[in-house]
């Protein structure tokens, strides 16, 4: 038992702790939020420009379609996300605007966005 406890005492620490100065420099929150939001390529906001005009249009199949697109390539953007809820609203497919808003939701970076997910939920009344 002795033996134990020496070689538990003696092994190396789980962790190791460094100190602020040596961790390099860290974004504030603000700053990250920033970034992520600058992230996002052209391509999918103009993927989003045409998904918007199809949906003023009507045309929802286009705009699901562009949307899908627009997520393929920026899995994390919570707008395309927004959108998707919205053509799925207009098609009456409530389950999935559902899931849309709440990803939209889930990957807000700011509170306008957060917001404009969470207010979809409430006027779907999900």
């Amino acid at each position: 038992m002795l033996l134990t406890l020496l070689v538990a005492c003696a092994s190396k620490p789980s962790h190791v702790l460094v100190a602020k100065s040596e961790q390099g420099y860290t974004p504030s929150k603000t700053e990250r939020y920033q970034t992520r939001a600058q992230e996002v390529p052209d391509v999918v906001k103009q993927q989003i420009q045409l998904a918007r005009q199809a949906i003023d249009d009507g045309d929802i199949d286009l705009a699901l379609r562009t949307l899908e697109r627009a997520q393929r390539i920026a899995p994390k953007h919570s707008t395309t996300y927004l959108y998707l809820g919205d053509a799925y609203m207009a098609k009456e497919q409530r389950a999935l605007a559902e899931q849309m808003y709440r990803r939209a939701a889930s990957l807000a970076t700011n509170s306008q966005q957060r917001n404009a997910a969470q207010e979809a939920l409430h006027a779907g009344e999900f």
